[in-house]
């Protein structure tokens, strides 16, 4: 097998069995890995996928003791395949299924051969697609979004309403038709789905691990930009996103405690445009405590 899939899940054990099961549908599915990280769901979701899953050689099924969040989730099915020799991996929610049956082998197909990061063309429960998305990247924006969400509990409604508006005027401009250039370096992909090529894994070991949910497609883009690794967007390889499944099942999807993991993660996003002054010594440190297993 040459390409992989990992699929994270925390709770939802049927969105989830549906997700895999209707992957197993696709076309050429032989081809890949099926890697299913159980973040520490305390409702028997290890023993319902070894049912359901157990007897099929190209998943496995991989338990973790506690809830790691997003990134660290996915990272232990990253690391897997990677032991593996699997180095071209889609990581996808357990919410989000092909439209048709041939759109896993297409979305690995028409890999180019100098990108990194590759995102699919997903439709919203909205209808409307998520992908591309241009929003500014950069210190600045950040910046601004991580005090926004600091102060937003002692703003009045009011004037929310206009700083809202003002940034997402400034900061915030989602192009709804997919006729993005494949060449475009201005934009970056939706978390839910994307694929992490071995021109990634040839520079950056993983997901920047230092958050527990939100803001992680922000980071990858921080990365990627830094490092020089090229996104693509394939129009023509559709998805369904049911979204936020997971994090309704954790915390009940409340305003408060979101804009507080948002913070934290924008809080890490600034730091990290600190430490890549140096990028070269952030990956070698990076890389040593994944070794000794401390990041």
């Amino acid at each position: 097998m040459n390409n992989g899939i990992v699929i994270l899940n925390y709770l939802n054990n049927v969105v989830t069995k549906n997700t895999v099961e209707l992957l197993l549908k696709q076309k050429e599915i032989e081809k890949f890995l099926i890697v299913i990280v159980d973040n520490g769901s305390n409702n028997n979701s290890v023993e319902f996928f070894e049912n359901n899953f157990g007897h099929i050689n190209q998943i496995v099924i991989l338990p973790i003791s506690e809830n790691l969040g997003y990134a660290k989730g996915n990272n232990v099915g990253i690391r897997y395949l990677r032991q593996h020799s699997i180095d071209n991996i889609l990581i996808m929610n357990s919410d989000i299924s092909f439209t048709s049956d041939n759109g896993l082998s297409q979305l690995f197909q028409d890999i180019p051969t100098n990108v990194g990061v590759i995102g699919p063309n997903i439709i919203g429960e909205n209808g409307y697609p998520s992908n591309p998305i241009y929003l500014s990247v950069n210190m600045k924006s950040t910046f601004i979004r991580f005090i926004y969400n600091l102060l937003s509990d002692f703003v009045p409604n009011r004037m929310k309403k206009k700083v809202k508006s003002k940034t997402n005027i400034t900061f915030k401009n989602i192009d709804l038709k997919p006729k993005i250039s494949s060449q475009s370096d201005d934009f970056f992909v939706h978390g839910a789905a994307f694929i992490l090529t071995s021109n990634y894994f040839k520079v950056i070991p993983e997901l920047y691990p230092k958050t527990f949910l939100y803001y992680e497609a922000q980071i990858l883009k921080i990365l990627s930009t830094k490092f020089h690794i090229k996104y693509y967007f394939n129009a023509n390889v559709l998805m369904n996103h049911l979204e936020d499944q997971s994090s309704a099942l954790s915390y009940g999807n409340k305003l408060t405690v979101k804009q507080k993991m948002v913070a934290k993660s924008q809080y890490e996003a600034l730091l990290l445009y600190c430490k890549l002054f140096h990028p070269k010594s952030l990956i070698k440190k990076w890389e040593k405590n994944i070794e000794n297993n401390t990041f």
